[in-house]
């Protein structure tokens, strides 16, 4: 095993650039996308706080006076349809770094392109360089393992270079992608003394300075190791329900409301689980969030539509008794409960939440 030291040595350099952008930036970024099923498709572009959109027309594509520098995300425009009943997939987003000067992009589509070099991605193709070599010297890691493993380099190359801008593209990150979130939590002291160091050395940076909210929300959050609160709730039948009527089982605990798109969105996977997992030691629980006038018939009805058939509970109630003993803010948020009641994980969703499950199960 090597040292931690001799790991980061693979990935650390220098930090290139500061994110207090006092200067204007006005550059381009053209790319040449293969793929025929893009033809005439919208493209979007964000880059701290910077937006814009380009078509795609004979396989090409132009933004051509980008006003910002930093981690670029790009994917196609698509208007997301509310279905619930139909498993929703995460749009393709091609990530990669500008630093003011012309970029070109090419391959057959946004998930695997080719980027012109300047300082700023080289920086980030260098380090995602030094972590793959990392990855290669445990080979029979578990993809849990793997993720772990890759999201705590990430956060040793941030403490070394809370200048850079790839360090500030990387901790937006641990705000936008599954996985990531879900480690944000669990190392959140880690995470908040980093976030100190980036301001400090970017102290003008807006995006910046609006995750303290998240980040004051995620230190109430109960830690990994705790024992979930117990809790005695009302089914849909109006019967009592505990979490401690489960001691035994692994328990989903899923936290959502009727009017939360983002935690609907997550039922068509949660449905498939359910069948996946129902000869397993695993138990969906799902707590409504739902208050205020009609909240029982609002509650019912999202159930209904989403053809929902795991126990359901709900306090019906503002504020919330069962959120505040849980200390979250707000929703989607889900808790994975191991059978002696103790807390495993937070805020699993999609490919992570199915990757971890598979996981244990595979071991029993």
């Amino acid at each position: 095993m090597i040292k931690k030291n001799k790991t980061l040595s693979l990935i650390a350099l220098t930090g290139l650039l500061n994110i207090c952008n006092a200067q204007e930036y006005n550059f381009s970024i053209k790319g040449r996308l293969s793929d025929p099923t893009l033809e005439g498709k919208a493209l979007v572009l964000y880059c701290s706080g910077y937006r814009d959109t380009a078509v795609v027309k004979n396989q090409q594509f132009e933004f051509p006076a980008v006003k910002q520098i930093g981690r670029v995300k790009l994917q196609e425009l698509n208007r997301i349809e509310r279905n619930y009943l139909t498993e929703f997939k995460e749009p393709i987003v091609a990530n990669f770094y500008v630093d003011g000067t012309s970029t070109q992009i090419k391959g057959y589509n946004l998930s695997a392109i080719e980027v012109s070099d300047n300082k700023l991605q080289t920086e980030y193709k260098q380090l995602l360089h030094g972590i793959e070599e990392a990855l290669q010297l445990i080979p029979n890691a578990t993809q849990l393992e793997k993720w772990e493993k890759s999201n705590s380099l990430l956060l040793d190359y941030m403490e070394i270079h809370p200048e850079s801008l790839v360090s500030h593209g990387l901790f937006m990150d641990f705000f936008d992608i599954d996985h990531m979130k879900s480690f944000r939590i669990a190392h959140i002291k880690r995470v908040q003394k980093i976030y100190q160091a980036l301001l400090v050395s970017q102290p003008k940076n807006e995006s910046l300075t609006f995750l303290a909210f998240f980040l004051e929300g995620d230190a109430k959050v109960l830690e990994i190791g705790q024992m979930a609160p117990n809790f005695n709730l009302q089914d849909t039948e109006g019967k009592s329900t505990s979490l401690s009527d489960y001691r035994g089982k692994y328990i989903y605990l899923d936290f959502w409301a009727s009017w939360c798109k983002g935690c609907r969105m997550q039922h068509p996977l949660l449905r498939r689980l359910h069948t996946t997992y129902k000869n397993a030691p695993l138990e969906i629980i799902s707590v409504s969030l739902d208050a205020g006038a009609n909240a029982r018939e609002k509650w019912l009805k999202a159930i209904q539509d989403d053809k929902l058939s795991w126990t359901q509970v709900a306090e019906l109630k503002r504020p919330s008794n069962v959120q505040k003993a849980y200390g979250f803010m707000g929703v989607p948020m889900n808790y994975l409960i191991d059978p002696e009641g103790r807390i495993m994980a937070h805020y699993l969703h999609g490919d992570y939440l199915e990757t971890y499950l598979k996981t244990i199960f595979s071991s029993l």
